[in-house]
């Protein structure tokens, strides 16, 4: 009942993204939770991103072996979508299955840089097998890993090994490992980027790159610790032994996975800096490796010199995914820098005055000229009978936004003149009437009242 933005039903009446109306009431939705709302595209029940539907609900292309095909909602207009808005809804212009509604015309724009992106991150922290303060017992963890993770503060030093992951990855997705001595085994390193309720806990985040102008759009963290306070930090093993002491003030041992979908256009960059593991997939296969268990590190690539490598061509779909560790506690450094990614999603808008009214016009008669009972030129409607206002310059007499008469208090209908009224010559005895002689005059047997004179 207002017409504000930010309560779920905007200016327009129209459900905003992240709500739920019934009636009058609109409340919250619950990205996670399994059922998909309104303004949802998806709902997988979980926070991860790279499985088709991301932490925010939003559709994700689907990459199968390197290959990407469209998905409508994902804001990337590919054969055969006619537009792509980033969305599933209905009467905006693009509809949810991605084809241009009547009354609009949509284009792949991309608009004007945005001072900030969020690019949906997932987090899992690990439990340290090594390192100083409390050790663990085999009953304070689970059968599984009693003592933690092998692989996290057991190999310390800075000498970086490459190599130490397979070239491509795996059918789900994840890298492959190679033989290494900084890691332990298959089987342990499989958890690094996968869920698993015995080796690590997982979260969801948003990665804000900040805008430095050009294309560019950066993180860059010196003192990366997005979980702390979360995880085995704060978990109880049993008997009010904490789960993991607080080491050195913050919570190590994690890692962090990022999906990124573009569109290749030929002058995509992309930097990466950091500890202690690093590496980034483009298209399925390793664009860069900044090697394992070391200080900060830097990494880049320019996909215009390795497009053949990687199997892009302009125009096509592609999935940049970058996977890092942060093992060792002696400091934690995250710099990711994405130059010229940036998607054009359609933008769509109705043409007032084409003569076919969209679903954001009120009206359109293709002339458009404001007159009383016609189209204003924004397409909005005109005066007219029945907008509860009087307009006495275009002859209204009236007007109560019904103008069906039917009492003496009533508009009729063409707002000329008022509905049933004693003297209108109209035996009207539901509103009370006795007689009506045409007039309001006492003395002729009806008075002006519209009652019978009794001698």
């Amino acid at each position: 009942d207002n017409t504000g933005n930010g309560d779920g039903c905007d200016a327009t009446c129209h459900i905003e993204e992240g709500w739920e109306c019934v009636g009058l009431t609109c409340t919250p939705t619950v990205c996670g939770d399994g059922q998909v709302d309104v303004t949802e595209e998806c709902d997988d029940g979980n926070d991860e991103v790279g499985d088709g539907c991301a932490p925010t609900c939003k559709m994700e292309p689907k990459c199968t072996d390197g290959v990407c095909v469209a998905v409508c909602g994902d804001g990337i207009v590919w054969a055969p979508e006619e537009c792509d808005d980033g969305n599933t809804l209905d009467g905006d212009g693009c509809s949810s299955t991605c084809t241009e509604e009547v009354g609009f015309d949509c284009v792949e724009i991309a608009p004007d840089p945005p001072a900030q992106i969020l690019l949906p991150v997932t987090l899992r922290d690990f439990l340290p097998a090594c390192g100083t303060g409390a050790r663990l017992t085999d009953t304070d963890v689970g059968a599984v890993a009693p003592f933690g993770h092998q692989d996290f503060e057991c190999y310390t030093g800075d000498d970086i090994m490459f190599g130490n992951v397979e070239d491509t990855l795996d059918t789900g997705g994840k890298p492959v490992r190679v033989p290494n001595p900084v890691t332990f085994s298959d089987a342990s390193f499989t958890t690094w980027f996968r869920s698993d309720a015995d080796y690590n806990r997982t979260f969801s985040m948003m990665l804000p790159l900040n805008h430095l102008g050009s294309g560019v759009y950066r993180f860059e963290s010196a003192a990366h610790f997005p979980l702390d306070g979360l995880g085995f930090v704060v978990e109880d093993c049993g008997g009010g032994v904490m789960c993991e002491p607080v080491r050195i003030g913050h919570n190590f041992s994690f890692t962090t996975e990022i999906h990124y979908w573009f569109q290749y256009a030929g002058d995509e960059v992309l930097d990466f800096t950091g500890d202690d593991d690093v590496w980034v997939f483009i298209n399925g296969h390793l664009a860069v490796d900044v090697g394992g268990m070391h200080p900060p590190r830097s990494g880049s690539v320019t996909l215009s010199t390795v497009a053949a490598t990687l199997g892009l061509t302009v125009g096509g779909v592609y999935e940049a995914v970058v996977f890092h560790a942060e093992r060792h506690t002696d400091g934690s450094n995250y710099m990711l820098t994405l130059t010229n990614f940036n998607r054009a999603p359609s933008v769509c808008a109705s043409d007032c005055g084409d003569g076919v009214v969209a679903s954001d016009e009120a009206c359109d008669d293709g002339v458009n000229n404001g007159d009383y009972g016609t189209c204003n030129p924004d397409c909005s409607f005109a005066p007219y009978c029945g907008d509860n206002h009087v307009d006495t310059e275009d002859g209204e007499i009236c007007d109560d936004g019904i103008n069906l008469g039917g009492n003496a208090s009533a508009c009729a209908p063409g707002c000329r003149s008022l509905g049933a009224t004693c003297g209108d010559g109209v035996l009207q005895p539901a509103n009370g009437e006795q007689c009506d002689d045409g007039n309001t005059l006492d003395g002729d047997g009806c008075t002006s009242d519209c009652r019978i004179v009794v001698d």
